[in-house]
């Protein structure tokens, strides 16, 4: 008896104290401590003594007398803070059906608006998980400076008037429902009416990233690759500025939803290029007959480098995910020019054609170019992950990045710029193995970079390998401009190697330095 309530203690306080950590101090966060909490109330009642046994059975009855009261106003005076309500219907799950239906081959993100107890992101998530997986709902506008691409990254919003819940920032929530309510980019694909009386509005994306469309009564043989029919791109773009592009492809359901395209666009002299690598239909394909003809269509941008010149063609290689296959796609004979000034012949007054969102993998490929920098650009950049993380919900975009950038370090080994990506990939990955050995890389294609030594030493630190760790240090403070981050990091892998005068005098220097 003894030691299992020590354990119950231990359990309660720990994770009374971890929970704390919590910023978001909402009171269902305890709620996994609740059952170790009443096993220990429990416990409590046996210690009664047997003379007093009734106590026992009047404690329980006042309990049950509490609970049933808190659900009916038994009691008088007594204010009932959760009444029982008979069963309402919130139409969430009418919601995932109509999103579901819609595109039955797609995975689906919904950007869910309101936030009160009976509709938020929580349970539409929940709701959507059930039905196969296939719809998953995540809260936006919940930042002023995230609504841009609040509004850009997502194929469906759901909105509610009336009451919105519990929402941080009133205003960038007023913002978001602004932008997607007035926007021509949306429609609003379908009402319900909800109890309270407000109207729960489901909003759909006009032009959405992926499409899939099956031929009905088509069937594709395993002798028969996949076709990369069309690619739609401007006859001219300017350089370092995102390039709106469509892809229309054709294949079976088994080689779509395994497939990796390696997309590079060569400049004429075969010098320049850049890389619109990413998982077919962003990897967001789902419930494909194998053997069935399907066509895909991905409306995307990619980005080109800033110095870009000339006119730029596609090379298209077709990578199966699930077998390991590759082999070569016969893209559509068609070129970008890339101009610095305007294009003669349009006039200053004409305004552009709005540019899709970049894709993740061309993000995340985009964000690891900082990395060099070091922990000045960690805050920014890691707050970016945040916001790919919330659009993809299962972060399948980090599994396109990492199979793809294996395949380019592979194609080009020496490539700083790709093995800071792979590492980068790694980490967010949680693979620390492949993080060590990915950083051992970058070490030794960025023989200056002191950061280079510090992020080697990082994750030798998460694999409790101080020792290795203290190597990269040691490396790293013969480097030009070690920043102050690394003697921390030299105090913490002192301390972890027991020497705790060593990791003092450290820490103290770490704290004196600017």
């Amino acid at each position: 008896m003894a030691r299992s309530r020590n354990w119950l203690l231990v359990f309660l306080i720990g994770g009374y104290l971890l929970f704390s950590l919590n910023p978001n101090k909402d009171t269902r966060y305890i709620a996994p401590l609740l059952p170790a909490l009443s096993v220990l109330l429990a416990q409590g009642l046996l210690l009664f003594p047997r003379p007093f046994a009734f106590l026992r059975l009047g404690i329980l009855g006042l309990m049950g007398l509490l609970m049933v009261s808190n659900l009916f106003p038994l009691l008088p005076g007594k204010a009932v803070s959760h009444m029982a309500k008979p069963p309402q219907n919130w139409h969430l799950q009418d919601a995932i059906a109509t999103i579901a239906q819609t595109q039955p081959n797609l995975r689906q993100n919904v950007g869910v608006l309101p936030s009160i107890p009976e509709l938020n992101q929580h349970n539409f998530n929940y709701f959507g998980t059930l039905a196969n997986f296939q719809v998953y709902g995540r809260q936006v506008g919940t930042r002023d400076q995230q609504v841009w691409s609040d509004s850009r990254s997502l194929p469906w919003y759901l909105l509610k008037t009336g009451e919105q819940g519990a929402i941080r920032k009133p205003q960038a929530l007023e913002s978001l429902t602004k932008a997607i309510t007035t926007s021509k980019e949306f429609r609003l694909e379908q009402t319900w009416k909800l109890p309270d009386q407000s109207d729960l509005n489901l909003y759909r994306r006009i032009t959405p990233t992926v499409t899939v469309t099956p031929v009905v009564g088509a069937q594709w043989g395993d002798e028969q690759l996949l076709r990369l029919e069309q690619v739609v791109v401007p006859g001219t773009a300017a350089p370092g500025k995102p390039i709106p592009v469509t892809y229309k492809w054709a294949g079976s359901g088994a080689d779509l939803q395994s497939g990796l395209l390696l997309l590079r666009w060569v400049g004429a002299s075969g010098k320049g290029h850049w890389l619109h690598d990413h998982g077919l239909g962003l990897g967001e394909l789902t419930n494909l007959e194998p053997k069935t003809l399907y066509q895909v269509n991905e409306t995307l941008a990619m980005l080109p480098p800033s110095n870009a010149t000339g006119n730029y063609s596609l090379e298209a290689l077709y990578l199966n995910r699930t077998t390991g296959d590759i082999y070569p796609l016969v893209p559509p004979d068609i070129t970008i020019a890339m101009v610095k000034d305007r294009p003669e012949g349009i006039s200053p007054a004409a305004k552009p054609q709005p540019t899709p969102e970049l894709d993740p993998i061309t993000k995340l490929r985009l964000m690891a170019t900082e990395l060099p920098k070091g922990v000045t650009a960690l805050e920014k950049l890691f707050d970016q992950v945040a916001r790919l993380n919330l659009y993809d919900p299962t972060q399948n975009y980090l599994i396109q990045a990492q199979e793809s950038l294996a395949y380019r370090l592979k194609e080009d080994p020496k490539n700083k710029q790709y093995a800071y990506a792979y590492a980068f990939t790694q980490v967010l990955r949680r693979n620390v193995g492949g993080a060590i050995a990915a950083f051992q890389t970058v070490a030794q294609l960025d023989p200056q970079n002191p950061n280079a030594n510090a992020y080697l030493a990082f994750v030798n630190l998460a694999d409790l390998r101080p020792g290795e760790a203290q190597k990269a240090i040691e490396t790293a403070e013969k480097q030009p401009n070690p920043g102050k981050e690394v003697r921390g990091l030299k105090a913490i892998a002192k301390l972890m190697q027991g020497n705790l005068v060593g990791a003092w005098q450290d820490f103290q220097t770490f704290q004196k330095e600017k």
